[in-house]
């Protein structure tokens, strides 16, 4: 997210929540997932991108900041894609009160041209880490979309 809109969010959230925390979280490390009652869903999630190595790989990046602790991400263009669309059919976003999953799947067909605008050229959606853990990418460079449309029925 671009740090003028992040610090143009924070302050309006200032006006309307209890707390900005600066507290920092640790990163989820892999055994943290295979503890947890997620595991199974990640794996479905992943198999659903069309995943093709025998385990996800876990890559957390940093998140945007923390209100009333609750670590917050804010999505930017790039996120309303097909595959982030595939995401939200899992299980995980059943009765979250935080993602209303019907919503962001409309925002995600709405808005998936401009995701994709700037960004069809190659290494920004296939590199060689990617094509390890899903295969090579379309002649489009935005991965394999008819495995997701297919698989997922979205």
């Amino acid at each position: 997210m671009s740090k003028t809109r992040e610090r143009n969010f924070i302050s309006l959230m200032k006006h309307f929540t209890k707390s900005i925390n600066e507290v920092s979280y640790g990163k989820p490390k892999m055994e943290d997932i295979i503890k947890s009652k997620y595991e199974d869903e990640c794996i479905n999630i992943f198999k659903k991108l069309g995943g093709i190595s025998s385990s996800f790989p876990i890559n957390v990046g940093g998140y945007d900041f923390i209100i009333d602790n609750k670590i917050v991400e804010l999505d930017e263009e790039a996120h309303f894609n097909c595959y982030r669309k595939a995401t939200l059919t899992s299980t995980i976003y059943e009765n979250n009160e935080y993602v209303n999953s019907k919503t962001y799947s409309e925002y995600c067909l709405k808005f998936e041209s401009i995701c994709l605008k700037g960004r069809s050229f190659g290494g920004y959606w296939s590199n060689s880490s990617t094509e390890k853990q899903f295969g090579k990418a379309s002649p489009h460079h935005v991965g394999n979309k008819e495995h997701i449309m297919i698989s997922s029925k979205i």
